[in-house]
C-alpha cells in the first residue's frame, strides 16, 4: 500500500469517527440533563459526573 493510498484510507474513515464522537457527546449531554432534573438535586453526584465527562472528552 502506498502512502497516498494509506492517506486516502484514513480520510475515508474520518466521518465515521466524527459520528461516533457526536453520539458519545449527545449521550453524555442527556445524562447531565437527567442528573440536573432529579429531585432532590444531588450536587456531589452532578459535580462528579460533569468532571468525569469533561475528562473523557479532553481526549477527543
Amino acid at each position: 500500500m502506498t502512502t497516498s493510498e494509506y492517506n486516502q484510507l484514513q480520510e475515508n474513515f474520518k466521518p465515521t469517527k466524527l459520528i461516533g464522537e457526536a453520539l458519545k457527546i449527545h449521550k453524555d449531554i442527556s445524562e447531565i440533563i437527567r442528573i440536573l432534573s432529579l429531585i432532590p438535586f444531588n450536587y456531589e453526584n452532578c459535580h462528579y459526573k460533569i468532571i468525569s465527562i469533561n475528562t473523557k472528552h479532553l481526549n477527543l
